[in-house]
């Protein structure tokens, strides 16, 4: 978040479809820049693509309970676990951004 000299606020924030769907609700600029007829697009895009991946999550879930996957647990060794744990850690500092982002737009929706 970012302020002016004349005391207002400003939001920097990515060029994504749920950045532009939060930018939509907004009436103030949704009315200034006649993105009236978007709403309803990026609105059901990002909603979209979150139902998708949680159907992904739930199919995974689901496998994992019932078995349906035919795949056997075996226990990782030391450098496996390793691999993950970096590759976690590599996700995370990439995603950092994303996060950071909607903590700004909680913020200033505050």
């Amino acid at each position: 978040m970012f302020g002016d000299d004349d005391g207002t606020r400003l939001l920097a924030i990515d060029n994504s479809v749920y950045c532009l769907a939060f930018f939509t609700m907004i009436d103030k600029i949704r009315l200034d820049f006649s993105c009236t007829n978007m709403l309803e697009d990026y609105f059901f895009k990002a909603t979209m693509i979150f139902f998708i991946q949680s159907l992904i999550t739930l199919f995974i879930f689901y496998s994992a309970l019932t078995g349906a996957d035919n795949l056997d647990f075996e226990m990782p060794s030391f450098n496996q676990m390793t691999l993950r744990l970096i590759s976690c850690y590599l996700f995370h500092l990439v995603n950092y951004r994303d996060v950071s982002d909607a903590f700004k737009r909680l913020k200033f929706l505050r």
